[in-house]
Parts: C-alpha cells; structure tokens; sequence
C-alpha cells in the first residue's frame, strides 16, 4: 500500500471499518461535554 494512500484513508476519522475506535478529538470533545453538563447541573444546586 503506498504511503499517501494510508495517510488519506485515516485523514478523516469515521471513514473506515465500522468496529473502529472513536478518534481522540471525539473523545475531548465528548469529556468536556460532559463537565459542561455536570457543571450546569451542580452550579445552580450549590449557590
């Protein structure tokens, strides 16, 4: 397989087999989603 067509088939995260791994930005983006999520639920409880 050649190099360029390795590195355009990963380019975009969620192209490929299905059983992949979500990638890591996915992951960032779903941690602090959540902290926003669990913030607006303790802010208003605590003042």
């Amino acid at each position: 397989m050649r190099p360029g067509a390795f590195r355009a088939r990963h380019a975009r995260p969620g192209t490929g087999t299905p059983d992949e791994r979500p990638s890591p930005c996915f992951l960032v983006f779903l941690v602090r989603l959540v902290r926003l999520a669990f913030l607006c639920a303790v802010v208003p409880i605590a003042t």
